[in-house]
């Protein structure tokens, strides 16, 4: 602590021993540090890759090139994709229509007051019974019927966002709060866009793992792969 000259003073007064004590103990803080990483942005990822791009040469050119990769073009209603590859497991054209109810990473508290941890995936508010569809062409690997879980696996996952022209990677997507669909069950082959089960809540999870290459397997923010 930063202790002042008069309280250093006080400190050293036999009588207030006691009361400084508990004074400083009481507004002892934690040592343990977190990183939050979902609060407000000052700007969106669509911004600050227009800004990089306007800070280089053939910058209009540039610019356009990206608008298009983004389904950003007037009049284009195709995403050719840039930084997302898995398609959205929701209903509708983007997972972005949706309201996001806990987000990935560190829940925002009042300072010097204990979270929940890290969560590791990311939670959608939607209607109970919402149908959900593949990301990918897959196997359902896992089905816990007791808590309500579906686990989809593929390998060799291509992903555009490592700068490298698409390292491929082991990918499992698990989704919480939903039910197979009948006529679906471990073991099956699903399809791309197909529909294979619905949401029995009100929100929906999804936590997506890959295996990084030798070094084990790490949860990502869902919002980097999902459109």
């Amino acid at each position: 602590f930063l202790v002042s000259p008069a309280d250093t003073h006080i400190w050293n007064d036999t009588i207030h021993d006691a009361c400084m004590y508990g004074y400083y103990e009481k507004y002892y803080w934690k040592t343990e540090c977190n990183l939050y990483y979902n609060v407000r942005q000052k700007k969106s990822f669509d911004q600050v890759i227009e800004d990089k791009l306007k800070s280089q040469s053939h910058k209009e050119e540039r610019l356009e090139y990206y608008k298009l990769l983004a389904g950003q073009e007037s009049g284009s209603e195709t995403l050719y994709g840039n930084h997302q590859t898995l398609r959205n497991m929701l209903s509708g054209d983007t997972i972005r229509n949706y309201l996001v109810k806990q987000a990935f990473g560190y829940d925002m508290w009042e300072w010097n007051r204990t979270n929940n941890g890290l969560y590791q995936g990311i939670k959608y508010y939607c209607n109970t019974g919402t149908r959900l569809y593949a990301p990918f062409d897959c196997k359902i690997k896992d089905v816990d019927t007791a808590n309500h879980k579906i686990t989809l696996r593929k390998d060799d996952v291509q992903y555009w966002y490592d700068g490298s022209g698409g390292t491929k990677r082991d990918t499992e997507v698990t989704i919480a709060n939903a039910v197979l669909l009948n006529g679906y069950s471990e073991g099956d082959t699903i399809h791309e866009g197909e529909m294979f089960a619905q949401t029995t809540n009100t929100n929906v999870n999804f936590h997506i793992e890959i295996d990084t290459d030798g070094y084990g397997w790490d949860y990502i923010d869902p919002r980097l792969v999902l459109y």
